[in-house]
C-alpha cells in the first residue's frame, strides 16, 4: 500500500536531520513480515549552531564528522542505502523559514541515489531558529495528510540543537501543544531528538503526555530513538484463528523481538511471530524489542478473543414429492459457512456446494442428507425423504406437412408425440418400418395413404396413433402473369409468372419468338413500339397460355431548365446553379462571354447536377444552358445582376474642443456611414494631412487662431465613386492663453487654506496611520508551487511589510502588504521577477490559491 503525503516541515535546530535518520533506518532492519510506516517526514534545523562541534560525549564516536550537520548528513546518506522499497521520504530544513529539500519515493536504485544526493546537499547557514511558528504550520499540514488517507502511517521526526529564538507570544510551547495534542494522540506519531541539550522538563513531560517521544542524543545510538510498536492481524480474533504480529517499531539494529500473548503460553521470540488462541477471553499482549547495545522498549495491547459459532445443518427443499425427470432444488438454511459441505442421496455423494440440484431419475422413496464440517472440525447433519412417482404415459401423435400432396412429392411426417416418448416405431405404406423420431415418405400413386406410429417412454409405457391422407388427381394449370401496359424507352420488359396448378414445362414468347423460360422474364434494349408477350405452361392436366401487350414509348425530347441559388449575386462570391433539365444525357453551361462550357451529367447522381461559379465582374451576366438528349437538344438563358456588398461611404464627423484658449485639443469623432476604407484629415493650420486606415477618429492640437479643417472618407475602389468630404459648419477659433501671473492668483489663497487644514488633518491621522502600519507587517506563511513541482513554504516574522524570496537561480518573488487608500482595506500583492524583468503583479486573498505566472501561490495569515 502506498500513501500520498504532502509536505510537513517543523523548524527546530538540528531535530529534523536526526529524525529522518531514525525513521528510515527502522524499515530495513526489521523482518520482511513486519509493517514499516510508508511516509517519513524529516525536519532538520540548519541554523548557524549546526556548524558547531558535537557535544564531547558524542564527538569521540563521530571523529569522521566533527560538526553536527556533517554527522547528520553522514547518517542520512547511510539511511538512504538501507530504506525498503516504496518508502516515501519528505525532507524539510529550516532556520527563520522552512524549505523543502526533497519529496522522494524510493522505488529503485535511481530514486535511492536521488535521496542520497538530496541529503548530501544540506548545508547549515547563519539564520535564527523560529521553532514554534514552523512547528505549528507543519503539524497543521501533517494532520491534513493523515486525515486525507486514514490507512497511511505518518511519522514526524524533529531534530534540533537549541530552543526557539523568535520569542513570538503568538507561537509558544503552550499554544502549539494545546492546538495539536489531539492529533498527536489520534493520527500522528512525533519523535523529538535534542542534540547536546536537555528540553525543559515541564515541556518534555507535556509533550510525552500528548503521545510524543523526546530523546536526548548523548551518544550515536541515541540518534535513533527506540520505540516498540505493533499491530495484530486480523483485528477480529476468534478461537483457533492464526494471529500474526506485525512489527512497526522504530529503532536501529534491532536484534531481538519478544512477545507474551497473555494466555500463559510464555514468551515467543523471532522475526515472524504468530499465535492461535485455544479459548475465548480477554488477553493482554506484551511486545518488546531490544537493540544491539541491549536497550529495550515495550508496548502492550488488550485484545478480546471470541468463540466460533457451531455450524447449523438444516435442509430446505421446494417439495418432497416429484415425478421422475423433474428436478429437486435443495439448499442449506445456514447463512454463512466456511467449511466443507456434502450432499448425499441414498448414501451417494451428489454435491459439495451450498445449493444442490438433483434430477429424479428413479421412482420410489429416496433419502437426501446434508453434512457440514467447519474449518475447526465442528460438524452437523440433516436429512429429508423424497418420494419419486412415475410420469404420465406418453401420447403418440403426428401430422403431415401437406394436406393435399401430389404424386412424387416428399411428405414430412411431423412427430408431435409427448416429450416423454423415447422410442418410436413407424408403419409405412410400403410395408416397411422405421424407429427414427422424424420421418418422410414419397407419394408414388394417387389415392389414400395410411401411416401408423407407436411410442414408448423410458419406463416402457406405450401409446399408438394412425393417420390417413388422400393424394388427389392433378388439374390443368391456369396461366397468368403481370406485365405493365406501357414503359419508357430504355426500360426493360419485366413479366412475372402468377400461374397456378401443376406445371411441368413453361416458355415465354415475344412477338412470336421464344425468349426463355422460368417464372420471370426480363428483356433489355427493346425497340420503342407495341409488343406481344405470351406465357405457355404444360402440366399433367394439359397445356394453357396467356397473352398480353406492352407499349414501349418513343424517346422524349430534352427540356432545358436550371435554377439559381440566389437572385442577389455579389462580386467575388459563388453562385450555386442547379440543373433541373429533363430527358437530357448532357447539360452544358456558358457563363457570360466564356466559350468554354461547364458540362454536367444529369443521370450520374443528384450531386452531379449542382455546381458553383464565382462572380468576377459587376453588372448583368448571362447564363446559357444547352441540353443534349436522345430526343434532340434544348436551350435556356437567364440573366443575373452582380452587385457589391460594400456601401458608398458618406462623411460625417462631430468636432469637440476641450477649451477655447490655446493650446486647445480638438477631437473629430467619426460618425460616417457606409464602408470606409480610409480617412484623410486636413488640419487647416498648415500641418501636413494625415491618412488613417478605416473609419477612424482624429485628434489635433491647435494654437491661437481661426482654422477651417477638412476631412475626407474614401470608399472601396470597386464602387468607383469620388471621396466624401466634411467641413465644420463654422471655422474653429482658438483664443490666446491667459497671462501666467493671472493664473497663479487663483491658486495662492486656496493653497494657504489647504495647508492649514492639511496640517490639522495630518496630526489627527498620524496615530491612526501608526495602527495601520502594525497591520501591514507580514505574518504567517506563503506556499509557492511551480508547474508539476512540489510546493515550497516560506514563513514570515511579522517585522516587515515587504519580504523577498528566491524561487530559483533566475526568479525572485516579492510580497508586500499595503492599505487601499480608497477603501481602507488591507491588501497584499506579489511580484514575480525573472532576470530583473517583472513577469506579473497580482493581489492575494488569505487562504486562497492564485495563479501567478507559472506558479500557484497561497498566503495564510
Amino acid at each position: 500500500m502506498k500513501n500520498f503525503i504532502k509536505l510537513l516541515a517543523i523548524p527546530a535546530k538540528g531535530w529534523l536531520l536526526t529524525g529522518i535518520l531514525i525513521l528510515v533506518l527502522t524499515g530495513p532492519i526489521i523482518a520482511d513480515t513486519l509493517t514499516v510506516p510508508d511516509t517519513f517526514v524529516i525536519v532538520i534545523d540548519v541554523s548557524g549552531s549546526m556548524n558547531d562541534a558535537f557535544p564531547a560525549p558524542v564527538q569521540a564516536d563521530l571523529a569522521d564528522s566533527k560538526h553536527k550537520i556533517l554527522g547528520v548528513k553522514r547518517r542520512l546518506m547511510r539511511l538512504a542505502e538501507l530504506l525498503p522499497s516504496n518508502t516515501r521520504v519528505i525532507v524539510i530544513v529550516f532556520d527563520h523559514q522552512a524549505k523543502r529539500v526533497c519529496d522522494i519515493e524510493v522505488v529503485d536504485a535511481k530514486t535511492r541515489q536521488q535521496l542520497v544526493d538530496a541529503f548530501n546537499s544540506i548545508e547549515a547557514g547563519n539564520g535564527a531558529t523560529f521553532l514554534w511558528r514552523t512547528l505549528d504550520g507543519q503539524l497543521d499540514m501533517a494532520r491534513q495528510l493523515a486525515k486525507s488517507n486514514k490507512e497511511s502511517s505518518v511519522r514526524v521526526l524533529v531534530y534540533t540543537d537549541g530552543n526557539d529564538s523568535e520569542k513570538n507570544p503568538q507561537f509558544t510551547f503552550e499554544t502549539v501543544l494545546n492546538k495539536h495534542a489531539g492529533s498527536l494522540r489520534e493520527s500522528l506519531r512525533l519523535d523529538w531528538v535534542t542534540i547536546g541539550f536537555d528540553m525543559n522538563p515541564a515541556e518534555k513531560t507535556a509533550w510525552e503526555n500528548a503521545g510524543a517521544r523526546v530523546t536526548k542524543a548523548i551518544e550515536p545510538n541515541d540518534l535513533i530513538p527506540l520505540r516498540a510498536e505493533f499491530t495484530l492481524r486480523p483485528s477480529d480474533i476468534k478461537v483457533g484463528d492464526v494471529v500474526e504480529l506485525a512489527d512497526s517499531s522504530l529503532g536501529l539494529n534491532l536484534r531481538q523481538h519478544h512477545v507474551d500473548w497473555g494466555d500463559s503460553t510464555g514468551f515467543q521470540e523471532g522475526a515472524t511471530l504468530t499465535h492461535a488462541y485455544s479459548k475465548a477471553g480477554e488477553f493482554t499482549v506484551r511486545y518488546a524489542v531490544v537493540n544491539e547495545v541491549g536497550k529495550q522498549s515495550q508496548a502492550s495491547k488488550v485484545i478480546r478473543v471470541e468463540a466460533h459459532e457451531l455450524p447449523i445443518a438444516e435442509i430446505k427443499v421446494d417439495t418432497t414429492r416429484v415425478t421422475v425427470g423433474e428436478f429437486i432444488n435443495a439448499s442449506t438454511v445456514t447463512s454463512s459457512h466456511d467449511g466443507a459441505c456434502e450432499w448425499k442421496l441414498d448414501g451417494r455423494l451428489i454435491g459439495r456446494e451450498r445449493n444442490c440440484q438433483w434430477k429424479a431419475d428413479l421412482p420410489g422413496r429416496h433419502k437426501l442428507e446434508l453434512h457440514l464440517v467447519d474449518a475447526r472440525g465442528q460438524s452437523a447433519s440433516d436429512g429429508v425423504e423424497i418420494e419419486v412417482a412415475l410420469p404420465t404415459p406418453p401420447v403418440a401423435k403426428f401430422r403431415f406437412s401437406s394436406k393435399s400432396p401430389r404424386v412424387g412429392e416428399q411428405l414430412l411426417l411431423i412427430n408431435e408425440s409427448s416429450e416423454s416418448a423415447v422410442r418410436f416405431l413407424w408403419s409405412l405404406p410400403d410395408g416397411n418400418t422405421s424407429t427414427e423420431r422424424q420421418m418422410s415418405v414419397t407419394t408414388t400413386k394417387y389415392g389414400t395413404m395410411e401411416i401408423g406410429l407407436q411410442v414408448w417412454d423410458q419406463f416402457d409405457q406405450p401409446s399408438t396413433y394412425s393417420e390417413s391422407i388422400l393424394v388427389p388427381l392433378p388439374e390443368a394449370p391456369k396461366v397468368d402473369f403481370t406485365l405493365p401496359s406501357e414503359i419508357e424507352p430504355n426500360q426493360p420488359i419485366v413479366a412475372i409468372d402468377r400461374s397456378t396448378g401443376e406445371i411441368v414445362t413453361d416458355r415465354w414468347l415475344v412477338d412470336g419468338q421464344a425468349v426463355g423460360s422460368g417464372s420471370v422474364l426480363k428483356l433489355e434494349h427493346v425497340e420503342p413500339k407495341m409488343h406481344t408477350v405470351r406465357r405457355v405452361a404444360t402440366g399433367p392436366g394439359g397445356e394453357a397460355f396467356a397473352e398480353k401487350t406492352i407499349n414501349v414509348k418513343p424517346y422524349l425530347p430534352p427540356i432545358a431548365g436550371f435554377t439559381i441559388g440566389s437572385q442577389a449575386a455579389y462580386l467575388g462570391e459563388s453562385l450555386v446553379i442547379t440543373d433541373i433539365s429533363q430527358n437530357a444525357t448532357e447539360s452544358r453551361f456558358y457563363i457570360g462571354d466564356s466559350e468554354q462550357p461547364h458540362t454536367l451529367s444529369p443521370a450520374a447522381s443528384a450531386d452531379s447536377r449542382t455546381w458553383a461559379v464565382k462572380m468576377n465582374r459587376l453588372g448583368s451576366v448571362t447564363i446559357r444552358q444547352v441540353c443534349v438528349g436522345r430526343g434532340g437538344t434544348a436551350e435556356k438563358t437567364q440573366n443575373v445582376t452582380v452587385s457589391s456588398r460594400l456601401k458608398v461611404a458618406k462623411a460625417c464627423f462631430e468636432m469637440v474642443v476641450d477649451q477655447s484658449r490655446a493650446p486647445a485639443e480638438a477631437t473629430f469623432k467619426n460618425l460616417s456611414e457606409g464602408d470606409v476604407f480610409a480617412t484623410v484629415f486636413y488640419p487647416g493650420d498648415g500641418s501636413a494631412p494625415t491618412r488613417l486606415e478605416g473609419n477612424a477618429s482624429v485628434k489635433h492640437v491647435y494654437l491661437a487662431g481661426t482654422y477651417n479643417p477638412k476631412i475626407e472618407v474614401v470608399s472601396a475602389d470597386e464602387l468607383k465613386v469620388p471621396v466624401s468630404q466634411w467641413t465644420p459648419e463654422r471655422p474653429l477659433t482658438v483664443t490666446p492663453p491667459l497671462p501666467v501671473w493671472l493664473k497663479q492668483l487663483w491658486w495662492i489663497l486656496p493653497t494657504f487654506v489647504g495647508l492649514v487644514a492639511f496640517a490639522g488633518f495630518g496630526w489627527a491621522t498620524s496615530r491612526k496611520q501608526a495602527r495601520k502600519n502594525r497591520l501591514l507587517m507580514l505574518r504567517g506563511t506563503l506556499s509557492v508551487q511551480s508547474n508539476g513541482g512540489k510546493p515550497v513554504v516560506f514563513a514570515f516574522s511579522g517585522k516587515n511589510a515587504k519580504e523577498s524570496m528566491q524561487l530559483d537561480a533566475r526568479t525572485r518573488a516579492t510580497i508586500e502588504s499595503t492599505i487601499d487608500r480608497s477603501s481602507g482595506d488591507l491588501e497584499r500583492r506579489i511580484e514575480i521577477v525573472r532576470n530583473e524583468e517583472t513577469l506579473t503583479v497580482e493581489f492575494l486573498e488569505d487562504d486562497k490559491s492564485h495563479r501567478v505566472a507559472e506558479y500557484t501561490v497561497c498566503y495564510t495569515s
